[in-house]
This record gives C-alpha cells, structure tokens and sequence, in this order.
C-alpha cells in the first residue's frame, strides 16, 4: 500500500510538506520547552530573567507549532480526497465497464454471496455482491481518511520530531536521552506484536460491513415481499443479528485497537516517569542543573508521543489500509468481455458481407453454471438495417437472455458460459430491461440523465405521452407501479441523442408486460413507429406485438420462419379478450405522496437523554479522569525536579515518585476505559437506531417503494446511521470531561498560586468560548457538508451500481461515474473549509496553551511563588492542551451531528405509520370470508381517494379478480386488504373463527392470514429452497417434497427436474439466473406456501404467455379449495373467470 500510494505525485508532495511541518513543529516544542525550563529554573535558584527575551522567543515557537497544527490537517485531508475519489472512480468504472451489478459467483462463494472462504494468509477474494461492493467503495474507502490525516502524519512526524527532540536532550543531558534511546524500541515492538492481532479483526470487521450492506440491501429490496409473506418481523430478527454480528466484529476490531493504544500509552509514560525519577535522584546528587532536568522531562514525553501516535493512527487507519487494498485489487481485477462488433473483429468477415448487418448469430449458445442443458441456442440468425424480429418462445426459453447477450450485458464468465459467434454492426443499441433499474430518484431526473442535458417541460412530457405515460416529472420513480416503470424505461430511450447517421437498435424486453389494454397499444403503436426508424428486437409473450415487428425468431426452436403459424396457433389456443374502455378521465397524472424518507426536519434536536446510560455517564467520567491523571503526571514530575534541585533527602520525594508512577499508569488505564466503555455504548445505540429505522420505513406503504430503491435503503440504514455513530463519540462525550477537567485545573492554579489565575482564567477563557465561535465561523458547516455529500455518495454509488446493466448498454458509464461523483470543485472545497477550520482549531488551542504556560511561569517569577508550586502550575496550564482540544473538535463536529439528524429524526415520528401489523403474526386464524363495501382509500398527503368505491363479498374457494387502468387504484385495493393502508370511506371485515372483523379496529389478527404476491417480487440472492423456505418460520421448515409439489403446480416441475443442483440451485443477484416468468412462478409459489387462507396475486401472468398463464391459473383452481383467492390483472380473459368480478375506475 505504502508504495502504491507514495508512486502518487499528490502523495509525495503532502508527505514532503508533512516534513517541513514536522521540522518546524520540533523547532518551536524545542524553543517553548527552553523558554519554560530557563525561566522555572532561573527564578528557583533565585537568579533574574529578561522576560522580554523570554516572551519573543516563546511567541516565535508559538507560532512555528501553530503553523504545523494547522498546515497537517490542511495537507492531508487534500492528499485524502483525492486517492479516495480517484480509487472509487475506477471501482466503479469497472463495474459499469462489466455489465453485471455484482461479482460473478465462483465455487467458493458462500450463499450469502459474501466472500468464499479463503487459505489461511490469503487476503478475502473480491467482494461478491452487490452490497458488499457498495459498503466497501464508499463507507471503505471514507476510512482513508484516517490514513491520510492521522497515520501518514503521525508517520512522517515519527521520523523527524523524535531525532529533533532526542539530539537536543543529548545536547543536555545524555543519561535522559540514553533511557529514551532503550525505551523507544518497545513501542514499534508492540506496534508489530499487536498489529499481526489486529490484522485479522479489521478484515473481519470489513466482512461484517459487507454482510450487512448485502443482507440490508437484500431485505429492503425484498421488504414488499417479506411484508406480504407475514415474515418481515422474522426477517427483521435476522438484520438484528446481523447487525449485532458486525457490533461485535466492530468492538472486536475497536477493543483490539484501545488494547495497543493502552500498551503504547502504559510504556510511554511509565518511560517518561522513569527519565523524571532519574532526573529527580541525579538533581539530588548535584549531577545535572535544574534546567537541564526541566528540559529534558518536558521534551522526553514528546519522543514517545510521536510513537504512541503513529501506533494509534496505525490502528486507526486499518478499516481504510484494508478497503484500499480490497478497491484496488477490485478495480485492476480483469472483467469478461462482450462480443465484438462487426468493425472491431479482426476474424470477422464484414468485408465481404453486406455493410446494413445490424446483428449477426451463428450456433450461439449460452449456458449457466450448475445447469446441465443450455439457456440458449443453438440459435442462428441475421438482421439487417431496417428489420426488426421479435423473440418469442416459452417462459424460460432464454429470451431475456439472448436480448441480455445482445446488449452486452451477459458475458462468458464464472457463471455463464458463451460460444458461438455474435457480431454487431454500427447501430447504437439502446435496451429497456424487464424489470428497469433507475439511477436517478425522480421522473424527470430520469429523462435528463438519459438525455445529458437539461430537457424542456415539453421536450419531457413528449416523451412521457408517447410512452403512454401521464406523471408528472416531479413524481417519485419508487412510487410507480411496475407497468409505469417499464414506460418510463422506454421513455428514457427516446430522448437518447444518436450520433449523426447512426441508426438506433432498441433491445426490448416485455416492453407490454404489466399494462392495461389501451396503454399496451399505444406502446406497440411506439415500437412499429420506433422500427421505422430504426430496428427493434422485443422478448414478447405478446402476439400482436410480436406479428407487427416482421420477422420472428422462436428462441424455443431456433426456427426463424414458421413463427407466423406458431402465433396463429397461441392465439387460437388462448381464450378470447375483452376490450376494456378507458375513459380519458382516468388518464390523468399520478398523485404524488409526501415520502416520509424525503423530508429534513431541520429543527429536529438530538435526543441527548437517550444517550445518558449508566455506561456512557461511566465512560464519560473515565474520560475526565484520564484527562485529569495527565496533567498530574506532568504537574507532579514538575514538582519532583524542581524540589530535587534543592536536594532535599531522598525519602521526602518516594512519595512524589510513587505519584508519578500512579498518575502514568492510571492515564493508560482510565483512557482506556473510556474509550472501551463509549464505544461500545454507541454501538449499541447505532444498532438499535438502525433497527428502528427498520421498523419506521417498513411501517409506512408510503416509504416502500423508496427503500426499494437501493440507494436509499444504503443512505438511510448504513451511511447516516454509521455517520452518527463514528460521529457521536468526538461530538458528544469530550464536552462534559474537558470542561470538568479544566474547572479543576483552573481550581488547582488557583489555590497553588493565586498571582497566575487572572492570566490563566483569561486564556482559558478564550479557548473553551472564543476559540470554539473563531472556529465555528471558519467553517461554515463545511464538515456537516462533507459527510452530507458522503452519505448522498453511498445512495448514488449504490443506484448506479444497481442500475449497471442499463447504464451498460445506453452507453452511459461515465455520465454514470461523473454523476457519482457529483460536484467534485464543490466538494473539494468543503473539504479545505474543513480542513483549514480543523488546522485552525489546533493551532489556537497551541497558541492559547503555550502563551498561558509561559504567561504562568512568567507571573509566579514575579509574584514571588515557591518555585515547586510555579513549576507545578506551569505544566497543569501546558496539560490544558488537552481537554481544550477535545472541546474545539467536539463542538466543530455539532453542525454535522444535527445535519445527520435532521434527516433521520422524519423517519422515527409515529404519525407516518400506515400498516396495521397482527400481535402475533405466526397465529394465523381461519379465514373464510372477506367483504368490503364502498371501500376507498388514499395515501398520506393526498387529498382525494385514490379509486371509487368498490364492494365485494368472497367466500372460501372462491376467486376475486379486480381489473382497471394503470392508475386505477388496484395496488391501492390490496394495500388497504392486507392492512397496509387505512380505508378512508366505506367499510372492509374479515370472517375468521366465526366471528366478523374488523382489521382497522382493533381486531388486527386476521390480517396474519392474508398472503401477497406482489406484481415484481423479488427474488433473493440464495438458491430456489431458500427462497422458497421464507414463507415459514424455522419451527415450521419447508420439505422438499412441499417445495417440489408447489412448483409442479405453478408449472415449474418440469424446468426443476432438468437442474443437475434441484432445489439447490442458486437464483443469482436479483434472481438473475431465473427468466421473468420463472421468477414470477417461483414468488407466487412462495406466497401459496405460507399458510395462508387468502392468496393475493398482483399480476401473476405478466411475464409468461398468455397460454402459460390461464395454464397456471387453471392448474391453481384445480389444485383445491382451502384458499380465498383476490387477483389483479389486465388480463380481461381471466378477470371474466373471476366468481366476483371488480373493475376499478380512478375517482375524479
């Protein structure tokens, strides 16, 4: 890492200024410490001091510390930036460059997609999914800080601030510098001794990290899911223990650190009291002055201070030396190519072919690890310019995937297998997934991104109208329904500017899937107008749109020609339609509700009591402790050499020397402590805000879609709760100790020598009010900016990261990485505010320091003090460096306290929940009815309902289909019936045990028997049990014979009895090793399996065909009549086989 990061010009120029500035530094600690020993030791032999002379000389050394204090933060903190954006860029930059939004799985990968185990010694492999990749390029690579403003200063200091300050004490006295020569070698020993035990617990505390961004991001993406299974209290218990594991590895990092810093700290001051008790014995003897001895005890601390720090700023910097070495090794891993295109391929024979080839297959074949047949192929086709194909074929038979290779997004790696040739023309391909990812938080962000340039309110809502969409552009993406998204995925595409002359390939997967009859014909109206300007390949289970693109490959087959008569014989096997009307009432824009995540309450204060445990108060009065048996230390040593030059007997001062060693060892200890004891409280505390932010976004419908948003389940849950815990202990705890402390500093100058307290109240004056003000206002809120821009990278990093494949294919990487980057000017230059309020906090708190020592030695020389007690007091005023330091930082660190708060605190009211949860939610009571009567409903910040009132009665067995528009309300109609989303009008019981009840008074607990199947489930990174085994809690395990029954009855045997691995058979990152009717087979049996007496399907056909899907549903009537069944679909076919039908109808 060391040469890496030194192979930087920017590094080496910071680590040669760093050297300057620790030349300088050694110059004035040198010239104050002579100053202050000259004039203690002058006024206790009674001789005169020109304290003009003495003034100028401590003023100049003063100000040579000021300036090192205040250029090493402002240095380092440049140098910092700067690796930290460099290393993320390319991060990401390689993950776009691949296509795929994580790592591809190896044989050693575990389950979880975390790192597989590795040989003994080995550093872990790159990280595997998706969440660990985030943590570790954002909250990673922010822990390089510490490397660059702690550990390389302290390192560069280490080298020149020692040698400085050693040779001058031989200069003085080479007894003293021969102690500190044989004491010094013990530090970097148990530096060594201590870092091989560290090393360990910090890549443990990284994998801790990983393993809950994953398991964090996983949980909120699946939340809809978790929530309709009744299982999200369970899965909550799971991030509880997750979180609870990194506490644990954190502390276990932490208290491996605070060990070291106590073993560096224990062997600096027992060898600082040791140099003070020789100093003492020899001044008896008459074998050395009281100047030289003075000189030497406040110098020799400043050897091993420099030590001591740079082995705690090593410990420090560990978390950020482990993720530079993870990124780096990440970004300069290799990645899977796509197939090259007709230009580029040196073996193809483009000259020779027609110049209009689009896209060119022969015998191409893809395969999946752990399958045994291939996804895809043999399949051959050509399309040349102008033509557009439509891929059709079952569910399953690999048309996402061949639209996937097209795109570039599927590539030969560890999991997919590629051969065959596939060549590509000069056309610009630009794809629309089946189920979009989007990189920006609002409509019309969306469309500019995509554009790259601000678009006109016209130019946007164009797009949007030919889209068949109607929102507005201020509207939240999370807040569209499935079907809204797959438009506005189109409608991105449309703004794309192309090159002059280069035609437009549009990559189209289930472009009609999810849609209303009206809105699906005006897309395929989009696609034939898009196909005259271009071409357009569509995956389609959709006839009509399949029979308008002209050719048509059955990816089943690989027949290229008889496609017309293989549509001819699904449309006359599939059940006849209605046509549905749609007034144009209802084709009105989206209502926006007020996302509870969104909104800042910036006069939301701390909560401060919840911090005031017993432990936290314990801790804190460690930390005032430890403070106070510092400056005793230095106080008492003083006293010891300035008595021993009197050369009193030797047994007057065993009881100062018996202080010494007192005070040395109860520093160590009490730091310690306190440090031990705060951390850990505050890491209790942040693992149970995290949980109860948990808790408040998954009690709110409308927070839902939001926290499915990577990013923002990555902002909220990891980057500001983590924010708030690194931020808590510098913030909060130093206040109450160094106030403490130096009341009782300033009561013991006070009584000791009373001719000193004016000067001294004056100075501490100006450092504990003025100083903090001088500070504040140099800042701006510069440091509530920088971490603000932190955890806003975290949910940008990790939408992008989300959105890779996309992004991929539109050609949109570097707007990407430019975007993830967001200001970098800005940025950098509230990272010199920063910088240059945290140098300016050092230096005053030096400048105050050293004026107050020298003004104190300098006032009991004239106010004729005993010499112990002038000497005593001098060094209690220089110990208040300190406790004056804690208290700047820590009041520096305010604004960014409250900036963090002030977003979470909206999280946390009560008034924003919405869902009605059951007591018992494993206590599923028999439902056997359920009615509604003119039931209607809105969300919150709504001022109309959201749909008409609509009644219905259904019994067991019996099967509600409820069918409407895009924007009807239907997503709503669920929402209210599993409890997620309060009716505002009408009436909704349940009939469970006899009883009629009401769910939203009071009588919550057949709500427990209500399972849904939301319209895109999601499908967890893990295998087809364990997705499977979520529907029931461990005490209820599913067998294997019930998993594989119920996929048989969703159609899935057949594709389950081909996999070599069976129910073991991993689903890959967002079920991405599954097509999209598999993946909608596999939620709906997961929902079927919780053992529930209502089945909720939300569009349960939406990505099969449509003979796959009345099979499906026909299979699940079939099967029994032990449940109530409500579906939502656009379907008119198999909302006519309802026994209670519904259409919905937006209210006006």
């Amino acid at each position: 890492m060391q040469r890496e990061l030194f192979g930087r010009a920017d590094v080496r120029r910071a680590s040669v200024a760093l050297a300057v500035l620790a030349v300088l530094k050694s110059a004035g600690l040198i010239g104050l410490m002579s100053v202050l020993a000259h004039v203690l030791a002058r006024f206790a032999e009674h001789q005169s001091v020109d304290a003009g002379l003495m003034m100028v000389i401590a003023a100049a050394s003063v100000v040579a510390q000021a300036i090192a204090a205040w250029g090493t933060p402002v240095v380092s903190r440049r140098a910092s930036a700067a690796v930290a954006q460099d290393l993320r860029t390319q991060v990401l930059a390689r993950r776009l460059a691949s296509g795929r939004v994580n790592e591809p799985l190896t044989t050693d990968a575990n389950s979880s997609g975390l790192d597989g185990a590795q040989d003994a010694g080995q550093r872990p492999s790159l990280p595997r999914s998706e969440g660990a990749e985030v943590a570790l390029a954002t909250r990673g690579l922010d822990a390089l800080d510490k490397y660059f403003t702690d550990y390389l200063p302290a390192l560069i200091f280490t080298m020149i601030v020692p040698v400085f300050v050693g040779v001058w004490i031989l200069s003085q006295d080479w007894v003293s510098a021969l102690i500190i020569a044989l004491t010094t070698p013990l530090v970097p020993l148990f530096m060594i001794l201590i870092g091989k035990h560290t090393a360990e617990r910090v890549a443990e505390s990284a994998e801790g990290l990983a393993r809950m961004a994953h398991h964090l991001m996983e949980l909120a993406r699946g939340l809809p899911v978790l929530v309709g299974i009744r299982r999200a209290h369970a899965q909550r218990a799971a991030l509880e223990e997750v979180s609870n594991k990194y506490r644990d590895t954190t502390m276990g990092t932490l208290r491996a650190a605070f060990t070291s810093s106590f073993a560096l700290e224990l062997i600096a001051t027992i060898s600082v009291a040791i140099v003070a008790v020789f100093i003492g014995v020899r001044l008896v003897h008459g074998d050395m002055t009281l100047e030289a001895g003075l000189l030497s005890l406040m110098l020799a601390p400043e050897c091993f201070a420099a030590l001591r720090n740079v082995g705690s700023a090593f410990h420090a910097s560990e978390d950020g030396a482990e993720a530079f070495a993870r990124a780096t090794e990440l970004a300069h891993a290799p990645i899977a190519q796509p197939f090259a295109s007709l230009e580029s391929n040196p073996n193809a024979t483009n000259k020779a072919e027609p110049s209009g080839v689009v896209v060119r297959a022969k015998n191409l074949r893809v395969r999946y690890a752990q399958r045994d047949s291939d996804a895809v192929g043999p399949l051959s086709f050509e399309l040349s310019d102008g033509e557009s194909l439509a891929l059709w074929g079952a569910s399953g038979s690999g048309k996402s995937t061949l639209l996937h290779v097209i795109a570039g997004v599927i590539r030969a790696d560890s999991e997919t297998e590629l051969s065959g040739t596939l060549q590509l023309g000069s056309a610009r391909a630009l794809f629309a997934g089946q189920s979009p990812r989007f990189s920006r938080e609002t409509v019309g962000e969306e469309l500019n991104f995509y554009a790259q340039k601000s678009l006109t309110p016209e130019a946007a809502r164009t797009a949007l109208l030919r889209s068949a969409l109607t929102v507005d552009l201020s509207q939240a993406i999370g807040a569209l329904s499935p079907g809204e998204q797959r438009r506005l995925a189109i409608a991105r595409l449309l703004v794309v500017e192309h090159e002059d002359q280069q035609t437009p390939l549009y990559l189209l997967d289930e472009p009609t899937a999810h849609l209303d009859p009206r809105s699906a014909q005006e897309i395929r109206a989009l696609i034939s107008e898009l196909a005259e300007t271009g071409s357009v390949i569509a995956a389609t289970h959709d006839p009509a749109l399949a029979a308008s693109l002209g050719q048509r490959l059955n990816v089943s087959t690989g027949e290229n020609s008889g496609s017309t008569e293989y549509i001819a014989e699904i449309n006359a096997a599939a059940p006849k339609t209605e046509t549905l009307t749609v007034t144009a009432e209802n084709a009105k824009p989206t209502p926006t509700a007020t996302m509870a995540s969104e909104t800042i309450n910036s006069a939301a204060r701390f909560p401060w009591r919840s911090l005031f445990s017993r432990r936290f108060v314990m801790g804190s009065f460690y930390g005032t402790l430890a403070v106070l048996a510092a400056a005793a230390l230095s106080a008492v040593s003083g006293w010891l050499i300035v008595y021993a030059s009197q050369q009193p007997p030797i047994m007057y001062l065993l009881v100062a020397i018996v202080g010494v060693r007192f005070f040395g060892l109860s520093r160590s200890a009490l730091k310690y402590l306190e440090r031990l004891t705060i951390h850990e409280d505050i890491l209790r505390w942040s693992t149970n805000l995290r949980l109860r932010l948990w808790d408040s976004l998954a009690g709110n419908i409308v927070n839902w879609k939001r926290l499915t948003h990577s990013g923002a389940a990555a902002e909220r849950l990891i980057g500001d709760v983590d924010e708030l815990r690194d931020v808590l202990p510098r913030a909060v705890t130093p206040i109450g100790s160094a106030v403490i402390a130096g009341l009782a500093m300033l009561i013991t100058v006070g009584v000791l020598t009373p001719s000193a307290l004016p000067a001294v109240v004056g100075f501490v004056l100006a450092g504990f009010l003025l100083l903090p003000v001088i500070v504040y206002r140099a800042e701006r809120n510069a440091s509530a900016e920088v971490t603000g821009f932190r955890t806003r990278l975290m949910g940008r990093y990790a939408a992008i990261q989300g959105a890779a494949a996309e992004l991929a294919a539109n050609g949109l990487a570097q707007p990407a990485v430019d975007y993830v980057a967001g200001d970098p000017e800005s940025d950098r230059r509230h990272q010199r505010t920063a910088a240059f309020a945290d140098g300016l906090s050092q230096a005053g708190v030096v400048v105050i320091t050293g004026l107050a020592a020298v003004a104190t030695a300098l006032l009991c020389v004239t106010g004729a003090v005993d010499p112990r007690l002038a000497a005593l007091s001098t060094l209690v005023v220089l110990a208040l460096n300190e406790p004056l330091s804690q208290a700047v930082s820590a009041i520096r660190h305010w604004p960014t306290l409250q900036a963090i708060w002030s977003k979470t605190a909206p999280l946390l009211e009560d008034t924003q929940r919405t869902v009605v949860e059951p007591e018992h939610a494993e206590e599923r009571p028999r439902v056997e009815a359920m009615a509604v009567n003119r039931l209607s409903a809105r969300y919150p910040g709504m001022e109309t309902s959201v749909f008409a009132p609509v009644s219905a009665t259904l019994g067991t067995g019996q099967w509600w289909t409820v069918t409407g528009p895009s924007g009807s309300g239907k997503s709503t109609l669920i929402a209210v019936l599993l409890g997620f989303l309060k009716y505002d009008g009408g009436g909704y019981r349940l009939y469970a045990d006899g009883t009629w009840r009401e769910p939203y008074e009071g009588d919550a607990a057949a709500l427990a028997s209500l399972a849904w199947c939301p319209q895109e489930a999601h499908v967890f990174d893990s295998t087809i049990a364990g997705n499977l085994a979520l529907s029931r809690s461990k005490d209820e395990a599913l067998s294997e014979a019930e998993m594989t029954d119920v996929l048989q009855r969703v159609g899935l045997g057949p594709w389950l009895e081909s996999l070599p691995h069976h129910l073991q058979t991993r689903t890959g990152a967002q079920g991405s090793q599954l097509s999209g009717g598999q993946r909608q087979r596999l939620a709906v049996a997961r929902a079927i399996l919780a053992r529930s007496s209502v089945v909720i399907l939300d569009e349960p056909t939406a990505h099969l065909g449509q003979d796959e899907g009345h099979q499906m549903i026909a299979q699940l009537r079939a099967a029994g009549n032990e449940h109530l069944w409500v579906m939502v679909t656009h379907d008119a076919s198999l909302a006519h086989q309802g026994d209670v039908r519904s259409e919905l109808v937006a209210a006006r």
